[in-house]
């Protein structure tokens, strides 16, 4: 049991190891389910402990249960059609029509695959009328060899939304910072139907003109009032005092640690699929 927990959580375990490893966990939890209740008798239940026992092991049950036949987010599948693809630079592009869009938000991302494939995380850099843009690099076998290749009318599964990177708007100036555009392209995208204050995204990219869709970027920015600034590291790495020029906490301390308070960041690990 110590074991499963340890493999678990090295993150150098494939996906694919890594959920059959969690299944092999809900086998083994079950049948020590089994053990436990065949061992147990009805003085067990005298104690407040044993209560909270029986609660724990009926609720693990039902998780395990789920994990074994359903699989982990079965509530949040569905199923797109791919109505538009493009490809630029090492970006691909799909815009998906699915229900799923009515429950997106700004910054999320969604789990989505072609027939016979494992599920791969896509952000959402776009939700209109019924549909969701997926953008994504071309950075494996999959995201470079398969994804490009997907034509348009293509059923994909979906599962989502996830994610924590939602988009607060008010204001007071705001400085994004963006690695990937993704999910920058949604929050542009509601910053263009939402009043705000001062907005400064800076893009850290590589080579501007080896970059996919940046007019599409630059287009969004303009729509939504914001103030595109963009670092080229082929030229020189941008500096955090470059980065957050803009942002009116960089001169007092005391305003810098406000600043800390408000800051927000997400970090997308994956582990690879095949």
């Amino acid at each position: 049991m110590l074991v499963l927990c340890l493999l678990a959580v090295v993150r150098t375990l494939r996906y694919t190891h890594w959920l059959k490893f969690h299944q092999v966990l809900s086998i083994v939890f079950l049948g020590l389910t089994l053990h436990c209740v065949r061992l147990m008798d009805t003085t067990d239940f005298m104690m407040s402990f044993d209560w909270l026992n029986l609660i724990i092991t009926v609720a693990g049950s039902v998780a395990a249960l789920i994990l074994l036949f359903r699989g982990p987010g079965a509530k949040l599948r569905e199923e797109g059609t791919i109505v538009e693809t493009a490809c630029e630079g090492a970006t691909t592009k799909w815009v998906v029509e699915t229900p799923l869009s009515r429950r997106v938000l700004p910054g999320q991302f969604v789990f989505a695959a072609t027939e016979g494939e494992p599920l791969h995380p896509f952000s959402v850099a776009g939700i209109d009328k019924g549909r969701i843009m997926l953008l994504t690099l071309r950075l494996g076998d999959y995201t470079g060899e398969v994804v490009p290749n997907v034509p348009k009318g293509m059923t994909v599964r979906l599962e989502g939304p996830w994610g924590a990177f939602r988009l607060v708007l008010d204001d007071r100036p705001q400085t994004w910072v963006a690695g990937g555009i993704a999910p920058f392209m949604a929050w542009l995208e509601a910053a263009a139907k939402t009043p705000h204050g001062p907005v400064t995204l800076c893009w850290c990219i590589r080579d501007l003109a080896k970059e996919g869709f940046a007019d599409e970027v630059k287009a969004a920015c303009e729509r939504a009032g914001v103030t595109l600034r963009i670092f080229e590291s082929r030229i020189r790495r941008a500096t955090p005092a470059e980065l957050l020029a803009d942002s009116p906490a960089c001169g007092l301390r005391k305003a810098w640690r406000g600043a800390l308070e408000a800051f927000m960041m997400e970090e997308f690990r994956w582990r690879h699929s095949k």
